[in-house]
């Protein structure tokens, strides 16, 4: 049997929990506000089995926002706060991702505009690193915007990528989007970059002109992650740990077909989220797709 773990992004709707402190910056925001609304969502996932969960981008609320400096040692001041629930992620076997907002922008033609890409990702490499979590915790981001020549646009995000520190690059990976930059863009890129490749199937369904079936797809995700790159020695590890796959359900979880159909022998992370308006019932019906493995590799 493949073995898998499921996973969801940022807000819980079959709770009344919070992901972070979503006050505005004269409320004065922190960090800490938003590691106690995560201690007690992390309890609630590890109840509901769920392996997986994508944190949210605004975790450290104006971390790096250039007008506001009293916001800048959040990680400093809650060094602490942030290594227990980093333990305690670990004792759930929890894995962890981020996935920073759409302006991070590498292959921006304007240059502040990719230094500014570039402090953000130092940032959120940062924070992994202060939960103390290791490289399976990856920060997920795309391509960025056309600029009038996508493919200009890959030789810069090439540039940019190169030029950031290595322990940024080890956190990285790169994901399809569903208008300009398909999987065989990210499988360029890889070639120059040896960036991990992220699949997100729904955005393989409405941006593939190369014509790839969902499972060639997937595999070019999993090719790209080299050997060795887990936390734990044990064959399924790897594979485990070798790609965060995104499926963008519907409501009627009809875009997770193809994946439980195409990855029945290949262990890996499944990250569910259900676009559009949210019935009752609909994450039940993703968790009973599979049972769950009496342990995680």
């Amino acid at each position: 049997m493949a073995r898998y773990r499921l996973g969801i992004p940022v807000k819980v709707v079959g709770a009344p929990l919070r992901a972070y402190d979503s006050r505005r910056w004269p409320q004065e925001p922190h960090l800490s506000v938003s590691l106690a609304y995560l201690r007690d969502l992390f309890d609630y996932l590890h109840r509901h089995e769920i392996g997986l969960y994508r944190l949210a981008g605004q975790l450290a609320p104006y971390l790096t926002h250039p007008d506001l400096p009293h916001f800048h040692r959040q990680l400093e001041e809650c060094a602490t706060e942030l290594a227990a629930l980093g333990d305690l992620a670990r004792q759930y076997q929890l894995r962890l991702t981020l996935h920073p907002a759409f302006y991070i922008q590498l292959n921006s033609p304007d240059p502040a505009q990719v230094a500014r890409a570039q402090t953000e990702l130092c940032a959120a490499a940062a924070l992994l690193d202060s939960f103390g979590v290791g490289q399976e915790a990856i920060i997920v981001i795309h391509v960025g915007s056309a600029f009038g020549d996508p493919l200009a646009g890959r030789t810069r995000f090439v540039h940019a990528y190169n030029n950031l520190p290595a322990h940024v690059r080890g956190r990285l990976a790169l994901e399809n989007d569903d208008r300009i930059y398909e999987i065989s863009d990210l499988h360029w890129i890889h070639k120059r970059t040896g960036i991990r490749l992220v699949l997100d199937v729904l955005h393989h369904r409405c941006l593939n002109a190369s014509r790839l079936p969902v499972h060639e797809a997937l595999a070019l995700a999993l090719a790209s992650w080299p050997p060795g790159n887990s936390l734990k020695s044990t064959l399924a590890a790897r594979a485990l740990n070798c790609v965060a796959l995104s499926a963008r359900a519907s409501c009627t979880c009809s875009y997770l077909s193809p994946i439980s159909t195409a990855t029945l022998s290949i262990p890996l992370t499944l990250s569910t989220t259900c676009k559009g308006r949210v019935r009752q019932g609909c994450l039940p019906s993703i968790l009973c797709l599979r049972p769950k493995p009496k342990s995680w590799p």
